[in-house]
């Protein structure tokens, strides 16, 4: 078993140096994730097909198609969530202005089913990279061959010390849990 308290604090240390923080830095991860996906439609679709029996349609229909809507919307709308917002300044604060800043939390933690395994682990995924946080993917070990293709996606496109996927099953899942995420 993999030592996962090593893994988290290299995230948190990682996470601590604010690279995950800019809008660059967000978009960039997403542009690496949309193309790889582009570009291993086949295999993902194969990886579903040897799990659970997806045809090629019902496969890109419930999984690609709805993590490439995903990313497009992240895509177009990750400036604007980042945008600080107004907020209404209480009354001893008067005449003062208010605004709530979106920050991120540091290190999350992504453990997905097995029913929908490409669409549940890329899905939040994309939200923690919008979000500028770190994150430990962890597909099910009942979809073993999505969960392959997820660690080899995840060891292509980041650092583990940004983004990381661990294959496995109760253990690794008892391991991490063990852990603390934010």
């Amino acid at each position: 078993m993999q030592d996962f308290t090593a893994m988290v604090n290299a995230q948190r240390n990682y996470f601590l140096t604010q690279a995950t923080k800019p809008y660059a830095f967000r978009m960039r991860m997403l542009d690496a994730l949309d193309a790889w996906i582009e570009a291993n439609e086949e295999k993902i679709l194969s990886a579903l097909a040897e799990d659970l029996g997806k045809s090629a349609y019902e496969g890109y229909l419930t999984e690609i198609a709805m993590v490439k809507q995903e990313l497009r919307d992240a895509k177009r709308n990750l400036k604007r969530w980042m945008r600080p917002r107004r907020a209404r300044a209480a009354m001893g604060q008067l005449p003062g202005r208010c605004r709530i800043y979106r920050e991120p939390y540091g290190v999350t933690l992504i453990m997905s089913p097995w029913n929908y395994p490409f669409q549940l682990t890329v899905a939040p995924l994309i939200g923690a990279i919008c979000a500028g946080n770190c994150a430990v993917v962890k597909p099910s070990a009942y979809s073993a061959a999505t969960s392959r293709l997820l660690r080899g996606m995840a060891e292509a496109l980041f650092e583990p010390r940004y983004i990381a996927a661990v294959e496995g099953g109760r253990e690794e899942n008892a391991g991490l849990l063990e852990q603390k995420f934010d």
